[in-house]
């Protein structure tokens, strides 16, 4: 099936349009400690700590912010706000009861998983299943959203890889990786307050490029 006949599809099965669903991966500060220490964490040698989750949450908070003064905005939740790491089980439960409660209404719930890579790259990329669907559509947008705001940066491009938490979740969505928090130059690009807003701007232009597929 073609992109176009897929969006056709979607077009008729629901009627009302897409509802967003932002996920930030992993755990973030309880009590003054990182959740998921010492994992999805990194020192570098000057001191400096990047705790993923936590810079996973900036990008949704911001996400929010942005859209709180939009005047016709895309319909966007936050199905984790806990700074527990929530298990994955319970974050593909979420996401399949939001499905259903939105299917009766009209409306497509579609994911998107905010993460941050680590293991010594740069770059950003993006990751659905193997499955040829609408997820695919979904990450090709955001990945150029993500191009737009940072031209300098590495794309490392679409990939596909059945991760339990995309593969289970009876909807379409996808994995952003936005940076390598383990990278000196991707963290001092990305986890500036100028770089959270580029990392929000991107997710913010992929709905509404979505919502306009819709139409």
């Amino acid at each position: 099936m073609s992109k176009e006949e897929q969006i056709e599809v979607i077009k008729s099965r629901y009627p009302n349009g897409l509802v967003h669903l932002l996920i930030p991966g992993h755990g973030g500060i309880v009590g003054g400690k990182y959740v998921t220490a010492p994992k999805k964490m990194f020192t570098f040698p000057n001191g400096k700590v990047v705790h993923e989750g936590v810079e996973n949450r900036r990008i949704v908070a911001k996400v929010f912010d942005i859209l709180s003064n939009y005047d016709d905005a895309p319909i966007a939740l936050n199905i984790v706000p806990e700074e527990e790491d929530i298990p994955l089980s319970k974050r593909i439960k979420r996401v399949n009861d939001f499905k259903a409660d939105f299917k009766r209404q009209g409306q497509l719930v579609v994911v998107h998983e905010i993460h941050a890579n680590a293991g010594g790259g740069t770059g950003y990329e993006a990751y659905t299943t193997k499955k040829d669907n609408f997820s695919d559509i979904m990450a090709d947008i955001w990945l150029e959203q993500q191009e737009g705001q940072f031209p300098n940066q590495r794309n490392r491009q679409h990939k596909e890889k059945d991760f339990y938490v995309i593969r289970e979740i009876d909807t379409y969505g996808y994995l952003a990786e936005s940076y390598f928090f383990d990278s000196a130059a991707d963290v001092d690009l990305n986890c500036s307050e100028h770089g959270i807003d580029k990392n929000a701007i991107a997710l913010v232009l992929t709905m509404e490029k979505l919502n306009k597929l819709m139409r």
